[in-house]
Order: C-alpha cells, then structure tokens, then sequence
C-alpha cells in the first residue's frame, strides 16, 4: 500500500513531508516545483521517486501552460470555432483577402428591446444602462478593419 505523504513545509529547495498514517516526516532535496505539486495532491513516496527518476533519465518532461485565462477562453473559443467548420477553410478577410486578424474578449453592453415597454424617441434611450453585456470573440483584420463578432456563449466559452 503507498504511504500518502502530506506537504508540512516547503523551502526553496526542499520541502518536509508527513506520513498522515504514522507521523513520521521526511525532506526530500533538491525537489522540484512539480514534486511539490504531486506531495500537495496526496500522491505517494514511490509516485515522487519513480517521476524523478524519469526525469533524470531524460524520459519525461513537463509541460507548463503560461497562458492567461484571457488567452485560454480565446484559443477555446477558436478550437470550437474550428470544430463547427463542415469543410476546412482558410479565414482570411472577406473584405481585402488578407490573413492578418488581432483577436480579443469584448463584453458589450446591451438593452433588450423585448423585455421592456418601448421608449420614447429622441436621445432619451441614450441614458438608459446597460441591462447586461454580451461577452463576444471579436476578431478585426489588420488591414482594412473588418469585424467579425461571435458569441463567447454559444461557443461555449461563458464568462
């Protein structure tokens, strides 16, 4: 049965692990960011020992993601938008051809017409809040300015 080891103090190069069964406590040196993310987990003695040794014999390697959430909703939303394609296609500019996009998160305000009674005519609709935000993947092209807009929702990428 693998001991279950539980992180009681992590220093810059070592970190103190107990035994949640017996109390006895060991440091391991020379850890790694990762090893102490696997004692953190609950993984075993043997899981941290048998993944150093993997990377001292050069068969394993990590992988670290350095995206923001920003940035992970967006390749998200791209991924989906890819995957509801019937036919692969290139996506340059309808307007000038070019291949050439900037793309971000846009949360714009928005007033439903329908679930209010009409307003009145004139600038008085201007004054009016927001009642909500539609989160949107909004991709221009560099060249000429065109937009293209499409919901962060329906692509399954919800604020």
């Amino acid at each position: 049965m693998p001991i279950k080891l539980t992180v009681l103090r992590q220093g810059p190069d070592q970190f103190l692990l107990s035994d949640t069964t017996s109390s006895v406590a060991l440091t391991l040196r020379g850890t790694t960011a990762l090893e102490v993310e696997l004692a953190g987990r609950g993984a075993s003695l043997e899981e941290i020992l048998r993944t150093r040794s993997e990377f001292a014999a050069g068969r394993a390697t990590v992988a670290v993601d350095v995206a923001t959430p920003q940035e992970r909703r967006i390749n998200g939303a791209l991924a989906e938008l890819g995957r509801r394609r019937h036919e692969p296609k290139e996506d340059y500019c309808p307007r000038c051809g070019v291949f050439d996009w900037n793309v971000d998160i846009l949360d714009i305000p928005a007033n439903s017409l329908m679930a209010r009674p009409a307003l009145p005519t004139g600038s008085y609709r201007y004054t009016q809040q927001p009642t909500g935000f539609i989160s949107t993947l909004s991709l221009v092209c560099k060249n000429c300015g065109f937009m293209i807009f499409h919901n962060m929702d329906v692509l399954g990428q919800p604020k």
